[in-house]
């Protein structure tokens, strides 16, 4: 009798215990499904606030902390910009069709981050990535969305990162060829400068916006026989409506990386850089900071805000 007591007692405290574990689980399943819906809560104002334009301004030494780079294989091979904790937008074209072997890797931190698409647009070369950086994302974009789109003329400027801290200011202007000028005999021609502070671990690359004829483009990469590329391909160009053409120089592995132009509060992001359309015709650096004494003139593209407030506000409203 006394056996059949305690086998009682055994079933009925084992059954305790399977409830308060079948309990415990529903409760962490519970309040991550709860952290979850705050995530994208989360993530779902801070995108709205950032094509809002209702962020901040970013201050020149603060622009590393945003300024990711894309590999595969530990391999660069292009940029991303991050817009708010977790989110970064990116070139379309350099992510490959396996995305579980491309990482975002962070320079502040050294962290390689996987990520997965939540939004591409191709025809206009932009996509919207998630990376898990942070379990607490804040419901708030981390830089300025510029309001306004660049016209013809203005200055914008590219970042990349330095090895060192400069211990002097670096300024040298780039000087080449008329853009994309069916005569190119004139060689002085002002592009734009790079420019490096004293003290500072960021590398400037300042342009100006061109004109953009897609047109004049494919004119110009078949005098030059640059059509092979698929990437400049003329039915591959943007349209004026969704990007810009800047006389900014685009470095490997600077395609996804964020353009800025310059406010009386700091830098504010406008846009994308995609692709590139060359000359041939090499400009000479002296003394250049990342040790390169020519560059490749070239004119990088950018897809600005039209397109990228079209591929957030379709993501936001799935």
């Amino acid at each position: 009798m006394s056996d059949v007591r305690a086998r009682r007692w055994i079933t009925l405290f084992s059954y305790c215990l399977v409830s308060i574990a079948v309990e415990s689980s529903s409760i962490r399943a519970t309040e991550e499904h709860v952290k979850s819906i705050a995530s994208t809560r989360n993530h779902h104002e801070a995108l709205a606030q950032f094509v809002s334009s209702k962020g901040q301004a970013i201050e020149r030494e603060d622009v590393y902390k945003i300024l990711y780079a894309v590999t595969i294989d530990k391999r660069r091979i292009g940029a991303a910009i991050k817009i708010t904790d977790n989110l970064f937008l990116t070139a379309s074209h350099i992510l490959s069709s396996d995305t579980s072997k491309n990482v975002i890797h962070s320079y502040t931190n050294y962290r390689s981050l996987p990520f997965t698409i939540l939004a591409q647009d191709e025809r206009n070369d932009i996509a919207l990535l998630h990376a898990q950086e942070t379990d607490t994302p804040r419901s708030e974009s981390l830089i300025d969305f510029a309001d306004i789109v660049p016209e013809t003329g203005n200055i914008v400027s590219y970042f990349l990162l330095l090895n060192r801290e400069r211990t002097k200011t670096y300024e040298t202007e780039l000087r080449g060829i008329q853009p994309m000028a069916e005569n190119n005999e004139r060689e002085d021609f002002y592009l734009g400068k790079l420019l490096a502070p004293q003290g500072s671990f960021t590398y400037e690359i300042e342009g100006f916006v061109l004109p953009y004829d897609p047109n004049a483009i494919e004119a110009h990469l078949e005098r030059n026989q640059l059509t092979d590329n698929p990437l400049y391909s003329a039915k591959d160009l943007s349209s004026p409506e969704f990007s810009s053409l800047t006389t900014v120089i685009g470095y490997n592995g600077a395609s996804g990386g964020g353009l800025f132009q310059k406010t009386t509060n700091g830098y504010e992001l406008v846009g994308i850089l995609t692709t590139s359309v060359t000359e041939r015709h090499l400009i000479p650096i002296p003394k250049s900071p990342r040790g390169f004494t020519r560059l490749q003139q070239n004119y990088s593209l950018f897809a600005h805000r039209k397109a990228i407030v079209t591929l957030i506000n379709n993501y936001l409203l799935e």
